[in-house]
């Protein structure tokens, strides 16, 4: 900061001048300072920059040489999936012929067993379809012998005329 003068009650053109200039130089002389400390900043970083791209390089190379070396055992382990996979595979064809077998028989019986329970319902249901239709003959048969006895009567009642004390 500057000296604190005694600050007139009215600032002359000359005085202002005079103030901005001395800002733009004490302005300049930091920015001088500044840039000074920038290039010497940026010369360091430059340095670690070079020895850090070394270093990443040598990283590299070895990272390279450990990547060829896990390909060849992902190789290994691929043919012996591979292997292990069509073994596997086998297998399970082999499984899947034998529930195959075992569905078709066991299907099959299941249809003989419902095929028989039907036919016995059938039997059944025909035995007691049959035995209905004689109950209701039967039954029939007793109401059409009501019926003609009732109307055997009426003929009767009929032919003696009408009997007033008797309705």
């Amino acid at each position: 900061m500057t000296k604190q003068r005694k600050i007139p009650e009215y600032i002359t053109r000359e005085v202002l001048k005079e103030e901005i200039s001395a800002s733009e130089k004490r302005l300049e002389a930091k920015i001088t300072g500044l840039d000074v400390k920038v290039d010497t900043v940026g010369k360091r970083l430059e340095a670690k920059f070079t020895g850090l791209e070394a270093k990443v390089d040598n990283v590299d190379k070895r990272l390279e040489a450990k990547i060829t070396g896990l390909d060849a055992k992902v190789d290994n382990v691929e043919k012996r999936l591979e292997a292990r996979i069509t073994g596997l595979d086998a297998k399970v064809d082999s499984v899947e012929r034998r529930l195959d077998a075992k569905i078709e028989t066991t299907a099959q019986s299941y249809m003989d067993y419902t095929d028989h329970r039907f036919k016995q319902l059938d039997t059944k249901m025909t035995k007691y379809f049959e035995l209905m239709m004689q109950t209701l003959t039967d039954g029939n048969k007793g109401i059409n012998k009501i019926l003609s006895n009732h109307d055997l009567r009426i003929t009767v009642l009929e032919g003696r005329g009408p009997q007033p004390g008797k309705i």
